[in-house]
């Protein structure tokens, strides 16, 4: 730390508990620019990140000159109450550093806004560039209620987004188009016209002394200059001024910039004493609650998760630094992201203390729980002493896929690791850390045990996404199960014994937490239809009614595996095509379930085709007539697993809207034996037939009934491979003998 003491120019904003500094100004203090106004990241935040549209919406109203509400900050110190220095991030930072020694503000309320703020300010610190640009694009007529017309572009999405929906991924015939023309590592978005960075034009701005006519001659030598982009040139945007005149834009965008270099924004001290533990009544929450409560009303409240997170920080600020550390390692580590690992240490902590079990504790169970004194000491210790950290290692490299094995491993890909749950690894933890506490400083341990249990952690992990309906009560009834039979010294993981506990506890309580798997026999009929009605075939609900009693179960976990009909994104073809998944793209970086995935839930048969049933003409809607009112068949046929694969849109070559044979090659000429599309997107070769059938002649939306039962049928099939595939080769005969099954089928009716 260096010597100087910079002077702490907050001081006296904390004495009057307000100011109103130009936005300029603010934006350049939590860029860093100014040294005399330290800002930085408290303790205590949010952890959310605005989306695409939020960002626009934000900088549409900064250029309107529109307020945007105030900003709270609180009193920053150099050193904490024990004399040690204070850690920090400063905005948009990854990278920790000592608060200056005059001290600074923290910035309670306002990250997400002044975060999007800095995505259009020039030239932050190396350590805040951000992996989101922001554009400006004048030729193109902006959105209803829009000055301009912005996007964002992403290190996930360098492409950007689609001008309809500033959040919706590109379609996979853009993003074909868009790889043919390689960036080098740079963004572009590609549904635009001539876009230029805001921080450019900003930058611009401020180096001709916001002189306005230097600025637009600046910025149309820069546009006359640029490469043209789909087959138009900036001349041709700049001589049409039948619709959208693109230099009266440039001109309304500088005095759009004069009015924000204007722009004031509210800064409001927070009273040091809202900070302050009070005697409270029993029942009343926390003083950070209560003030998170009142700030969450001009903006998002404080989830649970991020409230336990901040009130530990604050009461531990080194555990900061160590959830950080924990947080930037691959696999699961990063997947659950910091507050989930610091809910799931306060949960192990709780019970190793044999503490109330919270799967997910709300801010009153947090506080009743760290009102044990040695609680945040113990929560402490776990991080510190890095077996969390080894633990969570362990599991990501013994559970993750391995090709050398052949297609038949059962591991996750690096992306199925999404497929893990919260409550399902913190069972897993629980076990592994109780195994290991015998021998906690061999690190060797950790993977042995997991090496020890990998096909019972993975049958658990992939029963869990499946068959528990009520994850987190099975979660809280596996934390008491495993009290009770606690782990002794390196024993493997009883995925069997656990999950049979569950089920019989589920018959016993008469609840839907936990099912036992049906038989692939079961399954089979309850996958493949019977036509009775031959002038409806088409099933849509009523495939999943309970019929009998007796087969609830089996059709709660039919139901779940098929898919509900509005949703299409199903996670499990992650591990089914998990050797497809694998080899592609394997950036552990990329572990997420957001929309910044690389790759697409594709739909086989493309959803244009049947979406509406609605043929050519009138005449042709027979599909409408072919399925029960009201049942939606088209829907729940169409967006079911049975129909969709998980495809990087670099495979796709365009063909994202052709017929199914297309897609998969079937009428190229290869040998279908050796169709490698075919494989790599699950399906049976006894099955292309169904595909070809119902890929249709002539129009891809004209259909006929023969074409839609083919459809029915590619889809049931598929659906019913499928599972006997996931029974199979995770060896769920092991778990659920058939005697068994129906056994447990019987009991619960």
């Amino acid at each position: 730390m260096s010597n100087v003491i910079v002077e702490n120019k907050f001081t006296e904003f904390f004495l009057e508990g307000f100011s109103s500094p130009k936005f300029t100004e603010w934006l350049d203090w939590s860029a860093g620019k100014d040294s005399q106004h330290f800002v930085a990241l408290p303790m205590i935040q949010r952890g959310s990140v605005w989306k695409p549209k939020q960002i626009i919406m934000l900088w549409d109203s900064l250029l309107r000159g529109m307020p945007i509400g105030s900003l709270m900050l609180s009193r920053l110190n150099a050193v904490d109450k024990h004399g040690n220095a204070v850690l920090v991030r400063k905005v948009g930072s990854t990278q920790l550093q000592p608060v200056s020694e005059g001290g600074g503000a923290a910035l309670i309320d306002g990250q997400q806004r002044t975060l999007a703020m800095l995505l259009g300010w020039p030239n932050p610190s190396a350590d805040q560039k951000q992996s989101r640009t922001l554009w400006v694009d004048f030729p193109d007529k902006p959105a209803p209620e829009h000055l301009f017309r912005m996007h964002v572009t992403s290190a996930a999405h360098p492409y950007g987004f689609t001008k309809a929906d500033p959040n919706a991924k590109l379609s996979l015939r853009d993003r074909r188009d868009a790889r043919e023309y390689p960036l080098e590592g740079q963004q572009f978005p590609w549904d635009s016209h001539f876009p230029m960075r805001l921080t450019d034009l900003i930058q611009t701005y401020l180096d001709v002394d916001r002189d306005a006519l230097r600025w637009k001659d600046a910025v149309l030598a820069q546009l006359r200059q640029a490469k043209s982009h789909r087959e138009k040139s900036w001349q041709d945007f700049e001589n049409n001024t039948d619709k959208w005149h693109a230099l009266k834009a440039l001109d309304r965008f500088c005095e759009c910039l004069q009015d924000f270099f204007a722009l004031r924004i509210a800064l409001i001290a927070i009273p040091d004493k809202c900070f302050t533990e009070s005697e409270a009544q029993d029942g009343d929450d926390p003083a950070l609650a209560v003030l998170f409560k009142r700030v969450g009303t001009g903006g998002t409240e404080l989830s649970n998760a991020d409230y336990v997170y901040s009130v530990i920080k604050h009461h531990r600020p080194e555990t900061f630094r160590l959830v950080e550390e924990i947080a930037s390692g691959k696999g699961f580590s990063q997947l659950l992201g910091p507050t989930d690992i610091v809910m799931t240490a306060v949960r192990l902590v709780a019970a190793d203390r044999g503490m109330t079990d919270f799967e997910s504790p709300n801010k009153a169970n947090f506080d009743s729980l760290r009102k044990d004194p040695e609680f945040l000491e113990s929560f402490l210790a776990l991080v510190q002493s890095g077996r969390l950290s080894k633990a969570l290692h362990a599991l990501t490299e013994g559970l993750k896929f391995n090709p050398e094995n052949g297609m038949a491993d059962p591991g996750l890909p690096m992306h199925g690791f999404i497929l893990g749950s919260r409550p399902v690894l913190q069972i897993l933890l629980r076990w592994v850390l109780a195994a290991t506490k015998q021998h906690a400083a061999d690190d060797a341990q950790f993977a042995q045990i997991v090496a020890n249990s990998r096909e019972e952690m993975l049958r658990f992990v992939l029963y869990a996404h499946l068959a528990l309906p009520d994850i987190g009560k099975a979660s809280a009834w596996a934390f008491a199960w495993i009290k009770v039979n606690e782990a002794v010294d390196q024993s493997p993981f009883p995925g069997r014994e656990l999950v049979q506990h569950l089920i019989a506890r589920s018959v016993n309580e008469t609840r839907d937490v936990a099912w036992p798997l049906p038989s692939k026999d079961i399954f089979q009929s309850l996958s493949i239809s019977v036509v009775e009605d031959k002038d409806r075939p088409i099933l849509g609900w009523e495939r999943f009614h309970q019929k009998d009693d007796a087969m609830r179960q089996a059709r709660g976990v039919f139901h779940r595996w098929w898919g509900n009909g509005n949703r299409y994104q199903h996670a499990m073809l992650l591990w089914l095509q998990r050797s497809y998944v694998d080899r592609i793209e394997k950036n552990p970086n990329e572990v997420r379930s957001d929309d910044e995935v690389p790759y697409d839930y594709d739909h086989i048969c493309p959803s244009n085709h049947w979406s509406n049933w609605t043929g050519i003409t009138s005449q042709d809607r027979l599909l409408v007539f072919l399925a029960k009112d009201g049942n939606r068949g088209h829907v729940h046929i169409g967006n079911s697993i049975g129909n969709l694969r998980v495809w990087y849109a670099r495979d796709n070559r365009g063909d994202g809207d052709a017929p199914a044979a297309e897609k998969l090659n079937l009428n190229s000429g290869e040998d279908v034996l050796n169709n490698k599309r075919l494989k790599d997107s699950a399906i049976q070769i006894e099955h292309v037939e169904f595909w070809n059938t119902c890929s249709g002649k002539g129009s891809a939306i004209a259909w006929s009934a023969g074409r839609a039962l083919a459809f029915q049928s590619a889809v049931e099939h598929r659906v019913c491979d499928l599972y006997a595939r996931y029974f199979d080769e995770l060896k769920f005969s092991e778990w659920f003998p058939l005697p068994d099954i129906q056994a447990v089928a019987t009991t619960s009716a």
